[in-house]
């Protein structure tokens, strides 16, 4: 999964590079990287309580 996702982003910043070599799409990959990295954060802490989320116990 995370080779995936490594992979895919490989992909989209050398396509990005060869389409306009930009300071800006550096910052947006880093935005977008940092948002992705924090949902799979949420993402894994729901599904490590055994019972679902904790409001829901």
């Amino acid at each position: 999964m995370v080779k995936v996702m490594v992979t895919l982003g490989l992909i989209a910043v050398n396509e990005a590079l060869i389409a306009q070599g930009n300071l800006s799409i550096w910052i947006g990959f880093a935005a977008f990287r940092w948002i992705l990295i924090h949902a799979l954060e949420c993402m894994l802490l729901y599904l490590m309580y055994p019972f679902g989320p904790p409001d829901r116990q």
